[in-house]
């Protein structure tokens, strides 16, 4: 009897270096390129990049935001040059920043406007909530627009495409309707092609064992959909001959298929 496997160590996570040793891995790095002695500084900071997404998105983008929050810190980490006297945190907690508002603005629209409308909708969303604090109440459309050097109209079409930011499922109702699976199934298709394309491939070898009288009249009976007694008039022969005719191609057809 095997002995029980021992049961794994609990993840430890590294402590991060103090300052002096810090400068000294860092000035190692530089001088070696390491890229070992890079991944030890990075593991050190891992936290850094919960830390500084918790403020960005919702729970959706929260995931996405991590993994640039996690890049970030490996960008920070090659560029941070240890001799400017500004401590690395400092410096990947920007590099985080910008890359979540990067992200933020150019990737994460399910619709994404032209270029000065996704500025100007990011520009109202700032005022609305920055005019929210100090008046107390939503700023209205006029005053944003004074505000930024703008018109109403530019104001309305921001806000218009800023809602094309989150897509919404058309099982979504409306603020005061119920959600409706029926609309989903109504908009739905199923393509039957796929299925065309299988029953053809398991025809194929079937079909090239008939002879060149068998395959045409499966074509004038199932592709060009003519009746039996029109087969009949057109070939010269009787209706019951036909029947006969195509039943056992048919019954020929489905044994070299079972067999495949």
């Amino acid at each position: 009897m095997q002995p029980a496997p021992s049961p794994s160590p609990p993840f430890v996570r590294p402590q991060p270096p103090s300052r002096a040793d810090l400068h000294d891995l860092f000035m190692e790095y530089r001088r070696t390129g390491d890229i070992r002695i890079r991944n030890r500084i990075v593991e050190a900071h891992l936290h850094l990049a919960d830390w500084s997404t918790r403020r960005y998105g919702g729970q959706a983008l929260r995931d996405d935001l991590r993994q640039v929050g996690l890049m970030a810190i490996v960008h920070a980490a090659e560029r941070f040059d240890p001799e400017l006297g500004v401590s690395f945190r400092t410096f990947a907690s920007r590099t985080i920043e910008g890359d979540c508002k990067r992200y933020l603005r150019d990737r994460s629209w399910t619709v994404r406007p032209p270029r000065a409308v996704l500025e100007l909708a990011l520009a109202v969303r700032r005022q609305q909530e920055e005019f929210g604090h100090v008046l107390g109440r939503p700023p209205s459309i006029d005053e944003i627009a004074e505000h930024l050097g703008t018109t109403a109209e530019h104001v309305l079409e921001a806000l218009e495409a800023y809602g094309s930011r989150r897509g919404v499922s058309i099982e979504a109702g409306g603020p005061d309707e119920p959600v409706s699976p029926a609309v989903s199934m109504a908009c739905s298709h199923i393509d039957r092609g796929y299925g065309i394309v299988d029953d053809r491939a398991a025809a194929a070898p079937a079909l090239s064992k008939l002879s060149t009288r068998e395959r045409e009249l499966l074509c004038l009976r199932f592709a060009d959909e003519q009746s039996q007694s029109e087969l009949a008039q057109r070939l010269g022969l009787s209706q019951s001959y036909v029947s006969r005719f195509l039943s056992s191609t048919l019954q020929q057809l489905r044994s070299e298929i079972g067999a495949c």
